[in-house]
Formats: C-alpha cells, sequence, structure tokens
C-alpha cells in the first residue's frame, strides 16, 4: 500500500497551531519542501549498487540537508520580515490533511506553506505543504479543509506522534 492509497483517522485535537503563507501560482508549489527533486537526484546509476547501509546514511543526510535548507529560509525572512503572514488553529487533523480555523481569506485550490506546532511542550514543529480543498464560514471565521501535498514521511510519523500524545492527555484530564 502507497502513502497515495492509505486512509487516516481525522483526530479532533486541542494545543496544535499553525502558521502559514499562501504559495503564489508563479511559485514552485515546492517552494520549501522539495523531497520529491533531492532524492531523484541520487538515483542515477553510480548507486545502483548501494547496500543498505548507504541507502540508510543518503536518506538521514537528505533529511538533514531539507531541514537546514527550510531553517536557512525562515532565519532569512525573519530578517527580512515576518516569516508567516497568517496564523490558524488547528481544529482537526490526520496524516493526510488537518481542518483550520483562521481570519485568512482564500479560495479552494491555493497552496498553503504551513507550519504546525504544539502550543505547549517541548515537541517540534512540523512543516508542509498544503492545499485547500474546501471553505467553510462561520462565525466571522473560515474552517479550511487542507490536505497534505508535500510532507516529509518522516515527519508525517512524527507529528502522528504528536497527535496521539495530545489526544491521551486531553482524555486524561
Amino acid at each position: 500500500m502507497t502513502t497515495k492509497e492509505r486512509n487516516f483517522l481525522r483526530i479532533q485535537v486541542s494545543g496544535l497551531k499553525a502558521y502559514f503563507n499562501f504559495v503564489e501560482e508563479k511559485e514552485s508549489r515546492s517552494l520549501f519542501l522539495n523531497f520529491r527533486e533531492k532524492k531523484a537526484s541520487f538515483s542515477g546509476e553510480a548507486f545502483e549498487e548501494r547496500n543498505p547501509f548507504q541507502d540508510f546514511v543518503i536518506s538521514h543526510l537528505q533529511r538533514l540537508e531539507n531541514k537546514i535548507d527550510v531553517l536557512i529560509r525562515y532565519l532569512q525572512k525573519e530578517r527580512y520580515g515576518k516569516p508567516y503572514q497568517f496564523e490558524a488553529t488547528v481544529l482537526d487533523i490526520s496524516g493526510g490533511g488537518l481542518r483550520l480555523s483562521t481570519s485568512a481569506d482564500c479560495i479552494p485550490g491555493i497552496m498553503m506553506d504551513l507550519c504546525i506546532f504544539p502550543e505547549y511542550g517541548n515537541s517540534p514543529s512540523f512543516y508542509a505543504i498544503g492545499e485547500v480543498q474546501r471553505i467553510e464560514r462561520e462565525h466571522e471565521q473560515n474552517l479550511l479543509g487542507v490536505k497534505f501535498v508535500e510532507i516529509d514521511e518522516e515527519d508525517r510519523q512524527a507529528l502522528l506522534r504528536t497527535i496521539f500524545d495530545l489526544d491521551r492527555k486531553q482524555k486524561r484530564s
């Protein structure tokens, strides 16, 4: 089963926030997360006879390189302006997408550069590119249904662990 065929359980959680920017049409949809392009660049003939250790090292180096690229871009943005223009509250989330409550106006099909983070605790932030699938209006807020278009698979797994931790904490209290 591929990641495209997977169905994810959607969980309502509190304690998650998201910052985001809309990605302009002229910009690459993978403005900050270009995992597919970088992984493809390592699939040349020179690497056909790799052993599992080489695969492990290459995949971790690619992931580190991508994260460093993201951090450098955000540091540059912070220096010259606010890194994210909009803020939202995450209403529910799954491994395939999320639903946000925000005052930002948009249209279905627009791409978003997302940073998702827990409000409390020391869990890491997660970065993804999402596409707005639907919009509902409720009490002067827009409820956006967003599908993850690009997210690193290890980040998706870490995000799911964070979601389950938050869900457990909610059920205990």
